[in-house]
């Protein structure tokens, strides 16, 4: 890093990074632990953290128990996303949950950039918006260390990671952890583009 100069900030903080996941609901793991789900996508299958994937072999609905399916892979760390097949037939739609009865339709995905306007949306603390600090950030988790992760002021905590950053209609990300006072995500394109699916 030193060599690249000025093209590269380092900032420390004095709190450690934790992923978001705990018992709960949203989705379920078999063996326990909760996550959110990022997106429903093409071929039966949908996207969220790989952290999460990586940790629980198979998925209920949160809300109704339906068994959902088997997580088929995961890519973390070094990226942090994994995709989930949709086994047990639970309706795919193809929106986000604003937690405030109503719904934004999801029409496209695009990579997230600074001073973009994105919301988050996720099983523990519902919908947050603010904007994109940073692209291209690296964090390190117990587990190891991030990639090319986007940086928000919006809220996020245990049990979100998974969860859906949009912008309008558009899919940006997929909440990985936070530390310092920042959230950070896994810009989803890279995720649909290594899967081969679509939102």
């Amino acid at each position: 890093a030193r060599t690249l100069g000025s093209m590269v900030r380092v900032t420390r903080v004095d709190q450690s990074f934790g992923t978001f996941i705990e018992g709960g609901e949203a989705i379920v793991g078999s063996g326990g632990g909760r996550c959110s789900l990022g997106f429903n996508t093409t071929g039966g299958t949908a996207v969220t953290a790989g952290h999460c994937t990586q940790a629980i072999p198979a998925w209920y609905d949160g809300n109704t128990g339906q068994y959902i399916g088997p997580s088929v892979h995961y890519s973390f760390p070094g990226n942090d996303f994994g995709l989930i097949r949709n086994d047990g037939g639970a309706p795919q739609n193809g929106w986000v949950n604003l937690y405030n009865g109503q719904y934004q339709d999801i029409t496209g995905a695009a990579n997230p950039y600074s001073g973009l306007s994105v919301c988050k949306s996720g099983s523990t603390t519902g919908l947050t918006c603010g904007s994109v600090y940073a692209t291209g950030v690296t964090i390190c988790y117990a587990e190891g260390c991030v990639g090319d992760m986007a940086q928000s002021d919006a809220y996020a905590a245990p049990g979100d990671s998974g969860g859906s950053w949009f912008s309008g209609g558009t899919a940006v990300g997929l909440t990985s952890g936070g530390g310092g006072g920042w959230t950070y995500f896994q810009p989803v394109v890279e995720a649909l583009n290594y899967y081969g699916v679509g939102v």
